[in-house]
């Protein structure tokens, strides 16, 4: 009998043995829509479903979102969830757990559909793999066209960046220099039309899409682009064609969107770039011009007046249009300076501009991070890093510090202590002030304002010069995240010029995270940002 019993869990262990073991399904959530089951949500338009996933043996493969029981769309994957990485610490990727898509509500009858969202984890020899679903929602689907209204971003310039302005008198005396024609004189009424270096515009551009109901494809019908609610230029009317580029118009190619939303009407054509130009009168005012064509130089474009503003902060909104004439504004308006422009008359400066195109929104960064982007300033800059007065400032969260008493800036210096008025300052570690001159032909290719060959000559140090359409416009700084908490931080660039006057060129949030019980963290690519002035479709 002992022996029978011993050849009996023999054979059940060799049956176990061929046996694999069945993996863990996925698990998961959906947190947009809300799942308060007493609250009923209209799907319409562009519907946002977005949640988080996590296959704790295999890893997870992919997220599918369907309606009634049917797929409609893969869900973009592997956003960061910090929450979910608190809540799973010894999963491998939970803090990159996200997912999210968009269901265009067009596609559905009206009335009352279930979406889900199903996981599925990576194939693990051979076997089926695994998957599940890791919630359901209720929602509404009502098509009225009211609900069908244009969506987009307002991705370039920044909020709070600074707006060029050019010189269109001829002063009889003084340093500034008419950058316009024809000039006029002080005091003149400002001419209709003028002729500008295409150099001189100041770009703006981002996407808009738009859904229809049964009785039209759902077609982005025209783009506004308004300064203090007054419409500027119209890509109905105002789209020109400048030496192969587009001025004002809509349809550029923005793969990126179609990315995001696959099966949009229109996705993968959906950017928009508008230009204009700021010409200071000599009176106070500055007149704004939209481009009409170019000229026969590829660097000269002709421009028209639409409106007049005085210096100073000024709100850019972009708003759009479909062909059920259903208009929304796009994205959240944006508040930039207009300087004035006429050196020596009206103004003592040219503003800077650039990008902070490391990192992205709300990256995750820890350890040794690099931050970089470019910066470019027409009155001239240093390359010498220890300029004392030309530099990029990388600001932290708004520390600075007296350069003399290494105090916070505006405590006052006691006597016999040296320190000089503000703004004798600079940011605080881990901020600092970064590397720049960086080659970067790319930025000549795809931002018209920055010249194929410049040279500084208000510095005496390592003047930022070059030609051949190598660019000194390139920065970076390393930044020891170490130094910092756990937590969301700001980020706020500026580049100074050779006479000292700052700008701020960019400004990003980011998180950072430094587990050291995990070491450090893989970062997520950041999202590809579009050129600034792409305009080729």
């Amino acid at each position: 009998m002992r022996r029978f019993a011993l050849g009996l869990l023999f054979v059940l262990f060799l049956v176990a043995a061929a046996v694999p073991v069945r993996a863990s399904a996925p698990i998961g959530g959906i947190d947009i829509p809300t799942p308060d089951t007493s609250v009923v949500l209209g799907a319409n338009s562009a519907f946002l479903v977005e949640g988080w996933a996590l296959a704790p043996q295999q890893g997870l493969a992919f997220v599918d979102v369907l309606v009634d029981g049917q797929v409609v769309v893969r869900a973009n994957c592997c956003s960061p969830r910090p929450d979910i990485e608190a809540a799973y610490p010894v999963v491998t990727d939970s803090l990159f757990s996200g997912w999210s898509a968009y269901i265009d509500s067009t596609a559905l009858v009206n009335g009352m559909h279930t979406i889900s969202a199903r996981a599925t984890a990576q194939s693990v020899g051979g076997a089926a793999p695994e998957s599940a679903i890791i919630g359901e929602r209720e929602v509404q689907v009502d098509n009225a066209s009211l609900n069908l209204h244009p969506f987009g971003e307002l991705q370039y310039p920044v909020d709070e960046s600074t707006m060029r302005s050019i010189c269109g008198i001829s002063a009889p005396s003084g340093p500034t220099t008419c950058q316009v024609s024809p000039c006029t004189n002080p005091g003149e009424q400002p001419p209709f039309t003028l002729t500008v270096k295409r150099s001189d515009l100041n770009p703006v551009s981002g996407w808009v899409l738009d859904t229809g109901a049964r009785s039209d494809a759902g077609q982005t019908g025209y783009v506004q682009l308004l300064i203090d609610g007054v419409i500027i230029a119209d890509t109905r009317q105002d789209c020109v064609l400048i030496n192969g580029g587009y001025a004002n118009c809509y349809g550029l190619n923005r793969p990126d969107v179609e990315k995001q939303f696959p099966g949009f009407v229109n996705s993968d054509n959906a950017g928009y770039v508008f230009d204009f130009a700021a010409v200071d009168d000599g009176s106070g005012h500055l007149v704004i011009y939209v481009p009409v064509s170019s000229t026969t130089s590829e660097a000269n474009v002709a421009v028209r007046s639409v409106t007049t503003i005085v210096p100073g902060k000024h709100d850019i909104s972009i708003r759009a249009g479909d062909v059920a004439e259903t208009v929304s504004s796009i994205g959240t308006p944006i508040s930039v300076l207009f300087t004035t422009g006429c050196n020596g008359v009206t103004s003592v400066d040219h503003p800077g501009f650039g990008d902070v195109e490391v990192p992205s929104n709300f990256a995750f960064l820890s350890g040794n991070a690099t931050i970089s982007g470019w910066a470019f300033d027409p009155d001239g800059y240093s390359c010498d890093t220890g300029n004392s007065v030309s530099h990029i400032d990388i600001d932290i969260d708004g520390h600075y510090a007296d350069i003399v008493t290494k105090l916070p800036c505006g405590v006052p210096c006691l006597p016999g202590e040296g320190c000089v008025v503000l703004p004798n300052c600079d940011p605080e570690s881990p901020g600092g002030q970064a590397d720049w001159c960086g080659v970067r032909p790319d930025v000549v290719v795809h931002d018209v304002r920055v010249p194929s060959s410049f040279s500084t000559v208000s510095c005496s140090d390592s003047p930022a010069t070059w030609t051949g359409s190598l660019a000194k416009v390139g920065w970076s700084f390393a930044l020891d995240t170490t130094q910092l908490a756990n937590s969301v931080h700001d980020l706020n660039v500026y580049a100074s010029d050779c006479h000292g006057n700052r700008t701020l060129i960019g400004r990003r949030k980011f998180v950072v995270f430094n587990d050291p019980t995990r070491q450090t963290v893989s970062n997520v690519a950041p999202a590809a940002h579009p050129a600034t002035v792409t305009r080729h479709p």
